[in-house]
């Protein structure tokens, strides 16, 4: 997802399918359990649980993967920054950007 920002400052989705894809591969290639359940969804629920996922996969794979604390911390203080930038109407990454609809049509809380 890209996103144009109106004038009245909110957020207007439009469709990115590499980002789709992507976050669609995340979960593939997890082979989570999940999967299954996901694929059940109606299709705009669906993808924004990959969109999730995929988020949640990323923040996760910072924590499991080998490295030291400060890189560590500092990756985790990159994905604050693309978060807060998503709540801007900003994405700049194929996670970030395939959160783009799912945060505005589920009214996703920051938090």
């Amino acid at each position: 997802m890209t996103a144009n920002l109106a004038e009245n400052g909110s957020v207007t989705p439009t469709n990115d399918p590499a980002a789709a894809d992507y976050v669609r591969a995340v979960v593939a290639r997890s082979g989570t359990s999940f999967l299954w359940g996901m694929r059940l969804l109606p299709r705009r629920r669906r993808e924004a649980m990959y969109a999730i996922y995929a988020f949640c996969r990323a923040v996760d794979d910072v924590a499991d993967e080998p490295g030291a604390r400060d890189a560590k911390l500092a990756q985790l203080a990159a994905w604050r920054d693309k978060i807060s930038a998503l709540y801007e109407g900003r994405a700049d990454c194929p996670i970030t950007r395939a959160l783009l609809g799912p945060r505005a049509d589920f009214a996703l809380p920051r938090a």
